[in-house]
């Protein structure tokens, strides 16, 4: 039956390699799968054209930055003018001449007008507007078309200290645009690995985050929802919450020429058994690198007393030398200001 099918078509003047190719794009046709893998049942270049040509055509992915995109798995249709089923063609499959990632190469075409339609982005990336672009291939000039992929929306926050220093532990409450989700730091969904410091892949839309739980030991200090605008191609900083610890106070030591240090202190509940001792720069110091200026963390609600002990060098006690303070929960307390006379 084959060898007759074979005569018939000779008779006919159909060439076998036309059969071949006809075979081939209906094969492709019906082909659904998206990984690399699967590539090896699509069209060649030669069946696409119907005929075996030398032109090649170079297919270019980059980023918003012109920069070639980092990761696999963008997909493209390839169909000549004269339409009909089109090739597929996944960066890096067997059918991809060229082993850069970002780049594909098609070889063997026959001269003509091809469509090459992107279908799917890679991973990390999201498809441009126009996804399909006509070429001309077999002119003078190499042929090539590049497709601009967008990296996916990201999304940037903190908890912080109210000097600035990032505080780890927290739990935030978001909505991508499409649903709630809870974000612990450093997390499977945290791609930022530093302790406070939050960054996640998100949808384009609007994004809220919310505070949730604050870290051990501090309160938010702004309890509200934060949001806005993330579009695809860029980090959007959120800028993120304050965290106060649940209960402390700062203060200032200076002499008549402006803040002087390092000096001494003693703090103690005025109802209770607490005391501490706490020198500027030193252990129980909170605020380090900014000498005469102090910040301490302490147990509980209540009144305290701050006394000046030692003073700042070449200078006297202040005077008064204890001011008394009333701490609530996540409130920062000022004490204010010591002021020495000088010797």
């Amino acid at each position: 039956m084959l060898s007759t099918l074979r005569s018939d078509l000779r008779a006919l003047g159909v060439p076998a390699l036309a059969l071949a190719g006809a075979v081939v794009l209906a094969a492709c046709e019906n082909d659904k799968s998206v990984g690399p893998s699967s590539v090896t049942s699509v069209p060649t270049a030669a069946s696409l054209a119907k005929a075996t040509g030398n032109a090649t055509l170079t297919i270019r992915l980059v980023d918003q930055n012109s920069d070639p995109v980092t990761t696999l798995a963008a997909k493209f249709k390839v169909s000549t003018s004269a339409g009909g089923p089109g090739a597929l063609i996944v960066d890096n499959a067997p059918n991809d001449g060229d082993s850069a990632i970002g780049t594909i190469l098609m070889k063997g075409l026959a001269a003509g007008t091809y469509e090459v339609c992107q279908t799917i982005a890679p991973t990390d990336y999201v498809l441009p507007e126009v996804p399909c672009k006509t070429v001309i291939v077999g002119g003078i000039a190499a042929a090539s078309v590049q497709f601009v992929d967008l990296t996916v929306a990201r999304v940037k926050w903190g908890t912080v200290d109210f000097l600035g220093n990032r505080i780890g532990g927290a739990v935030i409450k978001v909505h991508d645009g499409l649903s709630w989700s809870t974000i612990a730091d450093n997390s499977t969904l945290d791609l930022d690995p530093a302790p406070g410091a939050f960054e996640v892949k998100a949808p384009q839309g609007i994004y809220n985050i919310c505070p949730k739980t604050p870290p051990s030991g501090w309160v938010f200090s702004y309890p509200y929802c934060i949001g806005m605008p993330t579009p695809h191609g860029q980090t959007t900083d959120l800028s993120g919450f304050g965290v106060n610890p649940e209960f402390s106070a700062y203060f200032a030591a200076a002499n008549y020429d402006g803040l002087a240090g390092p000096s001494g202190y003693e703090i103690k509940a005025v109802s209770g058994n607490f005391s501490a001792k706490l020198v500027d720069e030193g252990v129980n110091d909170a605020w380090t690198g900014n000498l005469g200026r102090m910040w301490i963390k302490l147990p509980a609600a209540g009144d305290y007393q701050i006394c000046q002990k030692v003073a700042p060098p070449n200078t006297a006690i202040a005077d008064p030398a204890c001011k008394t303070i009333t701490v609530k929960l996540g409130v920062l307390v000022d004490a204010g200001l010591f002021v020495s006379k000088p010797l």
